[in-house]
């Protein structure tokens, strides 16, 4: 059955997410008519597709992950065109692609973050002779990570920079060259400098995409507290009533306010029920999981599953 203290932290994860869930769905269940039973009913099917998947993954052997990368990393590249061009906007992004039938939704980007760490540590794991070299070692890999990362960034450009942190990460865990990685350092400093000189140079109007949101975020970081978004005014309102200690599940005031207390702000009502003490377990049990994660990956002895583990870590 695997590691046994991965099994135990995914089902005590798995129950707290249902209870922030079941806790956190009221005002959505009221404004779409339903009961609130629909939604916990719902997330509870999705634990448990999730957990056989995470079953039958475990007893498949990693030499068919390997080959199974380059794959999954073309399907990624497809499905994140897709998203592009094809997918309706869902709360000013186009992000969610609905699956028929079923009626769930996903983010190609979630998707392609596991194919692209995959396609990374398979690829270090095969050129591990050549790794220094310029045209056999670092192109075959950056190239991937450059085009995965373009496609996501004009959606989701925290998720873009995120996963290209990532890559570079692992890279360096997988030996590429410095100079290589240095090289990689300075261009992406230029980008970045670049990016937000044009960001505050270009009149509104000629904006295009999420590009004003990217400006109001600069913004409202930068304004010492002056312009803080009405969510993030509502978050820590949440987290200063939740105090040190459990206050119970469902017993969270600011879920009534949060734009999205389902999603994108539901640990904050994690700590308004639960407390910074529940809170804090919640983050030691990640940071358990994914050393239990990773002690797996290396005990393997294979340079492929060990950069994995290190990538899903970071």
């Amino acid at each position: 059955m695997g590691d046994r203290y991965i099994w135990m932290i995914v089902l005590i994860l798995s129950i707290f997410s249902a209870l922030a869930v079941y806790s956190s769905t009221g005002m959505l269940a009221y404004k779409y008519n339903q009961g609130a039973e629909h939604y916990i009913i719902k997330h509870s099917s999705l634990i448990l597709f999730g957990i056989v998947l995470m079953w039958i993954s475990h007893k498949i052997p990693f030499q068919y992950y390997s080959g199974l990368s380059k794959i999954l990393l073309w399907v990624s590249a497809i499905l994140l065109v897709y998203t592009l061009f094809f997918v309706r906007e869902t709360n000013d992004a186009k992000r969610w692609i609905a699956l028929p039938i079923v009626n769930l939704t996903f983010q190609a980007s979630d998707f392609a973050k596991l194919s692209l760490i995959m396609y990374i540590s398979r690829t270090l794991s095969l050129r591990q002779e050549n790794i220094k070299d310029l045209y056999q070692g670092f192109v075959p890999i950056f190239l991937p990570v450059c085009v995965i990362c373009l496609l996501i960034f004009p959606e989701n450009l925290s998720t873009a920079m995120v996963l290209f942190t990532t890559s570079i990460l692992l890279m360096f865990i997988g030996r590429v060259s410095f100079v290589h990685l240095g090289a990689i350092a300075v261009g992406g400093l230029l980008v970045i400098g670049t990016a937000v000189f044009i960001l505050f140079k270009l009149p509104e109007k000629d904006m295009i995409g999420r590009m004003k949101t990217w400006k109001h975020r600069i913004e409202s970081y930068t304004s010492n507290g002056s312009d803080v978004p009405f969510q993030v005014i509502q978050a820590n309102i949440a987290v200063a009533k939740g105090g040190i200690f459990p206050n119970g599940p469902g017993n969270s005031l600011q879920k009534n306010f949060l734009p999205h207390p389902y999603s994108d702000y539901i640990y904050a009502i994690i700590i308004e029920e639960w407390g910074l003490m529940g809170g804090a377990i919640i983050i030691v049990l990640y940071l358990v999981f994914f050393m239990a994660l990773y002690q797996d990956c290396h005990a393997n002895a294979k340079v492929f599953w060990g950069t994995i583990g290190g990538g899903i870590g970071i």
